[in-house]
């Protein structure tokens, strides 16, 4: 006795373990590399640098935005970034990353602030930097 299968048969039965699989076929949505903008909210003017840690995933690079970029580490999955010159709220910085759909998952926490006179340290209180897609 021989069993036989009739390709149609087959097929159906190929194409509805598929469906029952899940998904719409199309495979996970490709990454989209590129820049999310670091903008800072300050209390002050006159600020002369800014430290920052930047968090969250993957960073290829970082690009100041208008200030001179004094110091960039790097570490598991934390950036430390140092900018000066007139700092003032608005766009502090971009960061270059894999995926900008994943923004939410970067976060930016401002660790000291200089006067630009004279150096001194500032309070860190009304001091804030979201990540935003531009």
């Amino acid at each position: 006795m021989r069993l036989r299968i009739d390709s149609a048969c087959l097929l159906a039965g190929l194409l509805g373990s598929l469906v029952a699989c899940g998904g719409d076929g199309t495979g996970p949505e490709p990454a989209d590399p590129g820049p999310l903008t670091l903008r800072l909210t300050t209390p002050n003017s006159g600020d002369g640098a800014v430290l920052f840690e930047v968090s969250g995933g993957q960073i290829d690079s970082v690009v100041a935005a208008g200030y001179r970029l004094r110091a960039v580490g790097s570490g598991t999955g934390v950036r430390r970034v140092v900018v000066s010159g007139n700092v003032s709220s608005g766009p502090l910085a971009s960061i270059w990353v894999p995926d900008v759909k994943l923004v939410s998952n970067y976060a930016a926490v401002v660790r000291d602030v200089a006067a630009r006179n004279t150096y001194a340290l500032r309070d860190l209180t009304g001091f804030r930097i979201d990540v935003i897609r531009p």
